[in-house]
């Protein structure tokens, strides 16, 4: 069944199945047996049935490997798997599709406990940070009256709460300081979160740029093995690299607008275009002369 035919229920069923476990986590690659050293891989994609992996040096096709570090509840399991390809990618490492052995189990790690945001007593009070302590006196008394239950046209009982507790917080030079570094540190800190969301832009952008990358490969081989029937529905996308078609909407978006992939909406197939084989062909030989460069 296609992708895009599945169920409501299905699909958040599907999607359910992914562990509380994030892109770019990384995790410990063995051969069975514990034989050879392990490799230190980083998580591109994870799912029930199986993740992709972003790793220095190339994996066996074929062969059972352990993974340590997938489960966020309990770091030192180990989970069985089979390397169903592994290619060079654009980044001069490589990319590997791991199909697990046994489903994975939904494992929800723990939750942190949640902050209480810092509230901003001067915008309570109606006034600017850098106010006079006998603004910040006049102000309060303002809204006090205000607010005040006696005052038939405008009393409000909550807002004269938030004034009372506000004053209590920023009334007094000593009480003022600690509010005002705490002000402070909630700033410096929401800066640190939007410099951090930069940060996961960029690692999303990586991503997506390896999807695209794994996607024409996929194309590139389907169009010489198959030269008749060159397309791939995204149910056999799916089946070789685990993505579903959520997974895949930007890519193949980007491979068709930028003339690389042809698509067949009737058939719900893509296919690698000319422009598209001679860009693969072209980075695949400027990523091999990098690599015999990089060997000397």
């Amino acid at each position: 069944m296609p992708a895009q035919l599945l169920s409501q229920t299905e699909q958040e069923n599907r999607w359910q199945s992914r562990l509380s476990c994030t892109v770019g986590t990384q995790v410990e690659v063995r051969y069975e047996f514990l034989k050879g050293e392990p490799v230190i891989a980083d998580v591109v994609d994870l799912h029930k049935n199986g993740c992709g992996l972003s790793l220095p040096t190339p994996l066996e096709t074929g062969a059972s490997v352990l993974l340590t570090g997938l489960h966020a509840s309990a770091a030192g399991r180990r989970l069985a798997g089979r390397i169903v390809w592994c290619r060079l990618n654009s980044s001069r490492g490589y990319r590997a599709g791991v199909s697990f052995f046994q489903p994975l189990a939904m494992e929800e790690a723990p939750a942190g406990q949640a902050e209480e945001p810092v509230e901003d007593h001067y915008e309570t009070l109606e006034i600017s940070p850098s106010a006079s302590e006998e603004t910040v006196h006049y102000m309060f008394r303002l809204l006090e009256h205000r607010y005040h239950p006696q005052n038939p046209r405008h009393a409000d009982a909550e807002k004269l709460a938030l004034a009372q507790k506000a004053y209590a917080a920023i009334g007094n030079a000593a009480s003022r300081a600690v509010y005002d570094q705490q002000r402070a540190a909630a700033a410096a800190k929401l800066a640190r979160q939007s410099l951090a969301s930069d940060s996961d832009r960029a690692a999303l952008s990586a991503t997506e740029k390896s999807k695209r990358w794994d996607l024409l490969a996929l194309l590139y081989d389907k169009r010489i093995q198959s030269p008749s029937k060159p397309g791939l529905t995204l149910t056999e996308v799916e089946a070789a690299v685990g993505l579903l078609k959520d997974d895949v909407d930007f890519a193949f978006w980007y491979l068709v607008e930028s003339g690389l992939a042809i698509p067949d909406h009737g058939h719900n197939r893509y296919s690698i275009s000319v422009k598209g084989v001679d860009y693969f062909e072209q980075r695949l030989d400027e990523m091999r002369a990098a690599e015999l460069r990089g060997s000397f």
